[in-house]
């Protein structure tokens, strides 16, 4: 978290008495938690998940193609 902080917040010159951080456990046990980064989708597409583009069916439907692909590879 750290890290984090420095990076996003520090780096942008917030002070840190603004920084409020706030953590609790998962709702589920970390060993049943898979965290993949994924720049594209299966069709070669980016995955910009930014607000501006979240909704659109391209970005929508490669990145649940592509969950969707990676929870058939897990069983």
């Amino acid at each position: 978290v750290a890290e984090f902080k420095d990076q996003l917040f520090h780096a942008a010159g917030i002070s840190p008495s603004r920084i409020l951080e706030f953590s609790c456990g998962h709702v589920i046990p970390g060993r049943q938690l898979l965290p993949v980064a994924l720049a594209q989708g299966p069709t070669g597409s980016t995955l910009d998940f930014t607000f501006q583009n979240r909704e659109k069916p391209l970005v929508v439907s490669n990145g649940a193609l592509h969950t969707s692909q990676l929870y058939v590879g897990l069983k």
